[in-house]
């Protein structure tokens, strides 16, 4: 990047200006405090999305008893999301690649969700009917369409309303929010099955739903009146400028020859749909060896809050400390979760040996899978923020897009393909699997010219502040 011409050149070549022009006088930048504001909204979006999606998983025998259905269709319910995220992948990153795409995608969202979870209680009327089937399969299938509008989101908004210092902590804020939704899901629905009934608690979710619904409504503005950063104002821009819904195809060829990108995203995609697949499928690894229902649900809660955890504190730890240095915090974590999955692994029988190679009992367990949440659920964030450096200056919400479409690409091969592995093996592939994306990680060559820029900026800053009057500068801020 050339601070003095006023450019930064991204990865393939092409010049893109250093601050939007126009208006002749000094770009100023501002943070604004209602950025948190809006961050909390957008995560309780994104977490009822999720809370709605797997209502019917963890009480999975109290609505086969009251629809008069089978594991199959509870199954099908699940899977109604992955069905879903595919083919509406695009149609999210085309929203998001407009004027007020944030703004959109969220009030649609919440919108969905609302109607979504309102319309599965007229199941309640016809129990044990086909009738009651359909209607929870297509609320179900809305609340699927939702996934994407949410997944794709995380580093758009934490670009459009945070500074630099405070963007992977957003993201990850944001991102996690999502996962959150799924664990609080196992404790509050079979809550509400043993304290009230099953019915009671889709009402619930429904009036949850409509809130949330109208206070999307009543506040969520695109962007700041001022963009916080250089870089903001860059994408902003580039969105502002967007005349069709179509723009959006236009960046794809931009980031399709970024082989880095393509790097980025085959590893993020793999290890996030490896470690989704692994989380949700104790009960097929552990139940032969004598684990109950009950304790392979709560393994997938652990798993997960872990995971939720780990990106919170590696958010905070990617803005402090790491800044610039994503790839060898995310090279760090890959080998601690690598060591976590080993453990796991030869404390159960696997391809190795017909029994565990070191002791291991049910405690020992949940500190494996602890750890590995912790380790490998926290890059996600990474990921996403890596991702958008890579290919600045495109929209966030374009590499967000690829990503998770990957993600969730790999995610539904798993599952597909998992029933055809013997148990015993999963564990020793899913870990040959994060061993294998940590060396294609490796390949990834790294660049910041997002980074960069605002760099720039604090540095053309901190020199007006020397060569001008300090009170003066000190007011203006």
């Amino acid at each position: 990047m050339s601070g003095d011409v006023g450019v930064v050149v991204v990865a393939d070549g092409a010049a893109t200006p250093l601050l939007p022009s126009g208006g002749g006088g000094e770009v100023k930048f501002k943070v604004y405090n209602r950025r948190w504001y809006i961050l909390l909204l957008f995560a309780c979006v994104s977490c009822e999305q999720s809370l709605f999606w797997i209502t019917f998983s963890p009480i999975a025998d109290s609505a086969k008893q009251f629809f008069g259905t089978n594991d199959t269709t509870i199954n099908m319910w699940l899977a109604c999301g992955c069905m879903m995220y595919i083919p509406c992948v695009f149609v999210s990153g085309v929203l998001l690649n407009t004027k007020q795409g944030l703004r959109l995608t969220t009030l649609l969202g919440s919108t969905l969700c609302c109607v979504s979870a309102s319309g599965r209680c007229l199941a309640l009327f016809w129990p044990k009917s086909w009738v009651a089937i359909a209607i929870i399969t297509a609320g179900q299938c809305i609340n699927g369409a939702v996934g994407p509008l949410v997944l794709a989101s995380p580093s758009k908004l934490s670009s459009t309303w945070f500074p630099q210092h405070q963007r992977t902590t957003a993201t990850a804020i944001a991102f996690l929010c999502n996962s959150g939704g799924s664990a609080l899901g196992f404790v509050v629905g079979p809550y509400f099955v043993r304290a009230t009934s099953l019915p009671v608690l889709l009402i619930v979710e429904s009036i949850v739903g409509l809130v949330i619904m109208l206070w999307s409504f009543v506040y969520f503005p695109e962007r700041p009146p001022t963009p916080p950063t250089p870089s903001s104002a860059v994408t902003t821009t580039e969105n502002v400028a967007a005349t069709s819904p179509l723009d959006f195809f236009r960046n794809v060829p931009r980031i399709v020859t970024n082989v880095p990108f393509l790097l980025l995203v085959f590893v993020g995609g793999w290890q996030a749909g490896t470690f989704n697949s692994w989380s949700g499928s104790f009960e097929v690894i552990l139940s032969p060896l004598h684990y109950t229902q009950t304790t392979c649900g709560w393994l997938g809660f652990c798993a997960t809050l872990a995971s939720m955890t780990g990106g919170l504190i590696v958010g905070l730890l990617a803005d402090r400390l790491f800044r610039g240095r994503f790839k060898l915090l995310l090279l760090l974590l890959f080998t601690l979760s690598t060591t976590s999955f080993m453990w796991f692994t030869l404390s159960l029988p696997s391809l190795f040996a017909d029994h565990g190679v070191i002791p291991g009992n049910e405690y020992t367990t949940y500190v494996a899978v602890a750890l590995g949440g912790l380790f490998l659920g926290s890059t996600n964030p990474l990921f996403y923020e890596l991702a958008a450096e890579l290919t600045f200056p495109v929209p966030e919400e374009v590499s967000a897009v690829f990503m998770t479409l990957v993600m969730n690409i790999i995610c539904v091969v798993i599952l597909f393909g998992e029933p055809l592995i013997n148990y015993n093996y999963i564990n020793a592939l899913v870990t040959l699997s994060i061993i294998g994306c940590g060396a294609v990680l490796l390949l990834v060559r790294e660049r910041y010219p997002r980074l960069e820029l605002d760099r720039a900026q604090q540095k053309q800053r901190a020199v007006g502040v020397n060569i001008e009057d300090p009170e003066r500068n000190k007011h203006e801020d």
